[in-house]
């Protein structure tokens, strides 16, 4: 590398720098360490037979020279007071022979000598011989040319080297806790590993240091977007390749388990954990995943807690705590007057221990952006009303900073349910103002591309990629988590919101918001104002999705669901091209309109539909397609279709049973051919399950007949040769200050 940025790091990583360097300089030798800034002017000390050594360092790279010599001569008053045999002193800036001369003069030279004095140029010269040193202070050439050259020839696809940017930009401000190091143990041991934890405790960002981490140690990073097989699609092998889905369940957990997305993430994670030379990290909401697990039996029957590493502010020590906040503040842009609001009767302390204390929050409170427009006195006043109500930090910006049209427009993209397109966004921006009349005469109205220009750095991000349209989302989630604490109070534009919005992602977000965010009377005239506009610019998914998630509203009125299911067999969706044309959605709107209104589609057409069904798609019919087919047949007593669909069941199982047994977790523990009854009986009781959803009785004879299909012994060889050793203990290992009182962060806080 050899080219460093010494800014990127804080005083305090500049002292740890220096005492590693020392340290791999002379083995074996016990340098003490003292809690930082109380140091009575020494940072380390060491003996060399009965002499004294002592260490000092000065970061000051963005100070200047007189500030540091200014500095330096009161230092010199500590220094005779220790009175050390020896004085190693380290300084962040250039330094000529003149100047380290002058330097000398102010200690004396029995103190100091000019072999002692590290320079910038010296630390970085030592730097280059200690290669372990240069990986562990990895921020100090993170920008360099080399670097990036090195890693983006052909180590990064196409859109994941934005992702490194990303990585990048959010390293400068990252302190590595206790989470990483659990971590990164698990994801030693099982190669795939699911990061959740509620809002803001930094789910995203620990992904991101695990992922550049692994890119040092030369993985291919793969960047997946939206869809898991986005990954299946570039796996190679032999080839050392890091996975990331970040938020891999989505905001809303329907939008993933649309498509069975449950099977494939599943399926994916099976794929990799036995390949050391592959590594998958994917990241959910701690809420949504419990939600994916609760609507997916697949989650539950291959263990995927197995995998999972729950970040939790209560994780980090009152140190950590201290250390992240001062990182912040260290490369924040705040005014001194700003920061001293901090300082001042130690309120740090305040901060730290509060109960709404995460990082995302930390982030707010130190980005001047979000405060500029406050007065000095007014600053702490600030925090403490962040702290307290952490969504009303956006309160301000929204209500009283942008224009009502950067409000409308940042409503449409929270309500989105994640990324659009900018062709997509003009478009349901432009919805938007026609369906609320707005008056395009007035001085507050602005264009879309006015209006994007006062959006992007405020409330909402721009991303661009070679040769696609730019894609936008909420500038931070914490956004959409205030605009969906204050929906109740923008009731009346719900519906004009939902009906300019045009995404599948979009309804996914309706149904949360129907289903618990909103009360049953609104929700029902909401629902209500979409079913009678559903001709309106509308894609056929759009429909289908919107029918399915309003007839399985539990907040919804049955005649609301009726009046949506009943869209079906109308001209806006004909049932006659679904008839050899499957889909399960469909399929699902008619097994309820056959328990609530078999009059509607009739019963010859609904008999006709799923024999049609069962002819032309029978092969690639999965057992929920069977089972939502064998509960239509139910409904309308068709014992001949049952009998097909019974038969379909069991040909489907015969040939999958090895297959699902095989790839769930809960067979993973067996190494011993005496123990191929216990997983014959297991997998039995597993099938007796699932064909049980089906509401069709198979008996005893039939059930072994699937089980027979099982091969017990490659389950069991499988088993040895991926043998792990991990024993489920989380690793806590953790270095740093073990003070757990304020004195540790009265010490990260002291000031020279």
């Amino acid at each position: 590398m050899n080219s460093y940025d010494f800014s990127r790091l804080n005083d305090k990583d500049f002292e740890d720098l220096v005492i590693d360097l020392i340290k791999i300089e002379m083995p074996g030798t016990n340098i003490e360490r003292f809690m930082p800034g109380r140091d009575s002017g020494m940072d380390g000390r060491f003996y060399i037979g009965g002499n004294k050594v002592i260490i000092q360092s000065k970061h000051y790279v963005n100070s200047s020279y007189s500030a540091l010599i200014n500095n330096l001569k009161k230092e010199a008053a500590k220094v005779a007071r220790i009175n050390p045999s020896r004085y190693i002193l380290a300084i962040g800036k250039g330094l000529t022979d003149v100047r380290k001369n002058e330097i000398i003069s102010i200690f004396g030279s029995r103190y100091l000598r000019s072999d002692d004095i590290f320079s910038i140029e010296d630390i970085t010269h030592k730097l280059s011989q200690y290669k372990n040193i240069e990986r562990k202070y990895y921020k100090l050439w993170l920008n360099s040319t080399s670097f990036l050259t090195s890693i983006l020839h052909n180590d990064i696809i196409g859109k994941s080297s934005h992702i490194l940017e990303q990585i990048k930009i959010n390293s400068e401000k990252y302190v590595e806790t206790r989470d990483f190091a659990t971590a990164k143990n698990k994801i030693e041991h099982f190669n795939t590993l699911i990061i959740t934890g509620e809002p803001g405790v930094g789910k995203t960002t620990l992904a991101e240091q695990l992922c550049l981490n692994y890119i040092l140690e030369g993985y291919q990073l793969v960047y997946i977007e939206s869809d898991i097989e986005e990954g299946d699609k570039i796996i190679e092998p032999d080839t050392k390749q890091l996975f990331l889905y970040d938020d891999f369940l989505g905001r809303n957990y329907l939008e993933a388990l649309r498509n069975k997305e449950d099977s494939k993430i599943v399926r994916f994670i099976n794929r990799i954990r036995f390949k050391p030379e592959k590594k998958l990290i994917l990241t959910s909401r701690t809420t949504i995943l419990n939600q994916g697990k609760a609507s997916s039996e697949l989650f539950f029957i291959n263990n995927t807690e197995k995998h999972e590493y729950e970040i939790e502010v209560k994780n980090l020590d009152i140190i950590d705590k201290a250390k992240v906040l001062y990182n912040h503040l260290w490369f924040s842009e705040l005014p001194d007057e700003f920061k001293e609001c901090i300082w001042k009767e130690k309120r740090y302390r305040k901060i730290i221990s509060h109960k709404n204390y995460n990082p995302r929050l930390i982030s707010f409170i130190t980005d001047y952006d979000k405060v500029s427009h406050l007065e000095p006195e007014h600053y702490w006043e600030y925090i403490v009303e962040s702290l307290d109500n952490p969504t009303a930090i956006w309160d301000y910006m929204l209500t009283k900073q942008v224009p009502k049209c950067v409000f409308y427009l940042t409503y449409l993209v929270s309500l989105n349910n994640g990324k659009i397109s900018e062709k997509e966004l003009s478009e349901n921006y432009d919805n938007l103002l026609e369906i609320i009349n707005f008056d395009r005469s007035r001085n507050d109205y602005l264009d879309f591309k006015s209006c994007i220009l006062h959006a992007v750095k405020s409330t909402l991000q721009r991303k661009l990629e070679e040769g696609k349209d730019a894609i936008y989302d909420v500038l931070n989630p914490s956004i959409s988590d205030y605009l969906i604490a204050k929906i109740n109070d923008n009731l009346s534009l719900i519906p004009s919101f939902f009906l300019a919005l045009s995404s599948i992602q979009s309804l996914n977000n309706l149904n949360t918001l129907l289903n618990k965010k909103i009360a049953p009377n609104a929700a029902n005239k909401i629902a209500d104002t979409l079913l009678s506009n559903i001709h309106s610019n509308k894609t056929e998914d759009y429909i289908i999705e919107l029918i399915e998630l309003m007839i399985s509203n539990n907040n919804l009125s049955h005649s609301v669901k009726l009046k949506a299911a009943r869209i079906l067999n109308t001209n806006t969706l004909p049932l006659s091209k679904y008839f050899t044309k499957y889909n399960y959605r469909i399929a699902k709107i008619i097994h309820w309109l056959s328990l609530n209104d078999i009059d509607w589609i009739g019963y010859k057409k609904t008999q006709e539909y799923t024999k049609l069904t069962l002819l032309t798609s029978g092969d690639d019919l999965d057992y929920e397609d069977l089972n939502i087919l064998s509960h239509i047949s139910n409904v309308i007593s068709d014992d001949e279709l049952l009998g097909d669909i019974r038969t379909s069941l069991l040909e489907y199982w015969y040939d999958f049973v090895h297959e699902f047994i095989s790839e769930s977790n809960e067979f993973s523990e067996y190494y011993d051919e005496q123990e191929s009854y216990l997983i014959k009986s297991k997998a039995k009781d597993m099938v007796k399950d699932m064909l049980s959803e089906s509401s069709i009785v198979f008996n005893e004879s039939e059930i072994d007949d699937i089980i027979d299909n099982i091969d017990v012994q490659s389950i069991i060889e499988s088993n040895i040769e991926n043998y792990s050793d991990w024993d489920g203990q989380e690793y806590t290992q953790h270095g740093g200050y073990q003070d757990n009182g304020f004195d540790g962060v009265d010490d990260i806080f002291s000031r020279e």
